[in-house]
């Protein structure tokens, strides 16, 4: 997509953002569905869990209703928090998919950038030399992904990928990103 096929009023969120003179060559919305399909397995993970924490709580109430007049009546309260934890897993997806149906990725003629729309604005910037060692991953229908960069933060080994998630034509993404970084190299 082209700074010509954005809707308006995106355009107009996108420019106070850019530097002076810096234009759009490149633009394209993160894909919902498959954002909503990254947290499918923690969705899976979040029903044994949710499910345990309120049979927990059930049986330390002793399978009724608690009257709250004595202290140990409160125990069962211990699992609410698991529960709530277990109701915020369960919602991921939905997370997801909302935050994916904000985030747009952009290419200028000077860097990449991820926006992320809504109350406040986030923005990852990254300039041709973070460009370097782009990684590709891209499915049969040519659509696919272009991995900048991994944010490794636990334990088993595995990270945060950050980049233009579920594009549309990757290809052409990568061959922009590339004659960006050619460009600068050049200069």
């Amino acid at each position: 997509m082209n700074s010509t096929d954005m809707p308006f009023d995106l355009i107009q969120r996108v420019q106070p953002q850019l530097q002076g003179g810096e234009g759009i060559r490149w633009m394209s919305s993160a894909n919902p569905r498959l954002a909503m399909m990254g947290g499918f397995a923690l969705w899976l993970f979040a029903i044994p869990w949710t499910a345990f924490a309120l049979f927990w709580m059930a049986g330390a109430a002793g399978f009724k209703i608690p009257n709250f007049k004595s202290p140990s009546a409160l125990f069962p309260l211990f699992g609410l928090p698991f529960v709530l934890i277990g109701l915020a897993m369960l919602a991921s997806p939905l997370f997801l998919y909302r935050k994916a149906k904000r985030t747009y990725y952009i290419i200028t003629d000077r860097r990449a950038l991820i926006f992320e729309d809504g109350a406040t604005v986030k923005i990852q910037s990254f300039g041709p030399q973070q460009l370097q060692n782009i990684e590709r991953v891209q499915s049969p229908d040519g659509s696919g992904s272009l991995i900048f960069t991994e944010q490794v933060a636990r334990r088993n080994g595995r990270g945060l990928k950050i980049g233009f998630l579920g594009i549309k034509d990757v290809q052409q993404a990568e061959a922009l990103l590339m004659d960006l970084v050619a460009k600068a190299g050049r200069s």
